[in-house]
């Protein structure tokens, strides 16, 4: 993409690298005249302390994540935080353990331990979260968040993982109001394929690989990348993104805001105008791709949402721009994955089928308020939104029982058949 992953461009080839998680220093003995250097040993540094890895989620991508730091000896066991209590049970009833599934390889991870932070706690638990990752839906991290955010501070790093945008402008202007004392945040992208071993909960299977993207941001304005700082004046979100840049499995890699969204966009396109066309019509992905109305409207919905990547202030590289996001490409892009989808089932349209909330606000929904503060009009994406969420309210209204009043009341005065004999 034009630009090293940041770890390549920090990490010099004369120091030998220290495994992430042991303490490290840049402090260099002084050795004496009478003394050869082979015989004073290196400076042996005290463990630091609130180094510990969070991860909030449920999902098969969360535990392909907690897996790969659990598996490394260098780090502390890995924290999964539960809101849930059926998800509480599970891992009690799992052997708390997680499993991946690579190939015919079954690894078993029991270097990760569960917490309880939703309602009903014996007591509140007021430790420091420091590193923290998500990878619940956009949709469900506020409340999951407010939780424990009495556990965050300035001297937190959150990770976001997840498909939409525009989650950390949401934390910052509801839970972190006051700037002093807001984390500080990475952005994630994966490319790879993962789902989940059938046979348990806590498990994941990779069926793909593919890279972990990553940028850091500060107090949620502007990139942090710098190529060259001093390690003790490292922030905090660069030594996370270390952890994650470091850990076996991961294959992440630092990168500016502009690269990270070069990568994240075309994957937030397909999701903005794939998913919304499926719930509409509640078929399968094949099914898109043979409805005529249903790829003019995905025409009009990519062309709203193209205007807005090329006017974001964020994507200063035009050639980077067409080259990643032009029009053509994000068209192909799409129809591939289309294609490549097959018969498969939206995973959106089934979380409507079941009633509960998608993440439309942070898919299409971050390109209408994008545009909004660009001047660009998307009328098609603010249809397929309420469009959705019209679909949202009336299936919960079906799985309650819910009778309008005006069928209410017209089953009240309907004469019944022996008063209109």
């Amino acid at each position: 993409m034009g630009e090293e992953p940041w770890h390549d461009s920090v990490t010099t080839p004369e120091r030998p690298r220290t495994p992430l998680g042991k303490p490290f220093t840049t402090a260099i003995p002084r050795i004496p005249k009478n003394v050869e250097a082979a015989t004073v040993p290196r400076p042996v540094p005290q463990a630091e302390e609130g180094k510990r890895v969070h991860l909030l989620g449920y999902d098969p991508k969360g535990y392909f994540i907690a897996h790969c730091l659990a598996s490394s000896e260098y780090l502390d066991p890995v924290k999964l935080l539960v809101h849930r209590r059926a998800i509480m049970n599970s891992w009690e009833w799992e052997g708390k353990r997680l499993l991946k599934c690579e190939g015919n390889r079954i690894i078993p991870s029991m270097r990760a331990e569960a917490e309880w932070v939703g309602r009903g706690q014996v007591g509140p638990n007021t430790e420091h979260i420091e590193q923290l990752i998500v990878t619940l839906p956009c949709c469900q991290t506020l409340p999951a968040i407010t939780n424990i955010s009495h556990r965050i501070d300035n001297r937190t790093t959150i990770c976001l993982v997840q498909d939409g945008l525009g989650m950390m402008e949401e934390l910052n202007a509801t839970l972190f109001q006051d700037s002093t004392r807001r984390p500080t945040y990475i952005l994630g992208h994966s490319t790879a394929s993962i789902g989940y071993y059938k046979k348990a909960f806590f498990s994941t299977m990779l069926r793909k690989p593919g890279k972990l993207f990553l940028t850091a941001l500060e107090r949620g304005t502007s990139s942090i990348i710098k190529y060259h700082p001093p390690v003790e004046r490292r922030s905090n979100a660069v030594t996370f993104m270390r952890t994650l840049i470091s850990t076996d499995g991961l294959r992440a890699g630092g990168y500016s805001l502009e690269n990270y969204l070069m990568r994240k966009l075309p994957a937030l396109v397909f999701s903005s105008i794939v998913e919304p066309l499926a719930v509409a019509l509640d078929s399968t992905y094949d099914q898109v791709l043979r409805n005529e109305h249903a790829i003019v409207l995905a025409d009009e919905l990519l062309e709203e949402i193209f205007n807005v990547i090329w006017a974001l202030p964020e994507l200063t590289n035009s050639s980077k721009v067409i080259e990643y996001c032009g029009m053509d490409t994000l068209r192909k892009h799409t129809v591939t994955r289309l294609i490549e989808k097959g018969p498969s089932q939206s995973q959106t349209l089934s979380a409507v089928r079941a009633g509960r909330m998608v993440d439309i606000d942070y898919t299409n929904g971050y390109f209408v308020r994008r545009g909004r503060e660009l001047g660009i009009k998307t009328p098609q994406n603010e249809f397929v939104i309420g469009a959705v969420k019209a679909r949202v309210e009336e299936r919960r209204k079906q799985l309650a029982g819910f009778v309008p009043f005006e069928d209410l009341a017209a089953t009240k005065t309907s004469p019944t058949s022996d008063e209109e004999a």
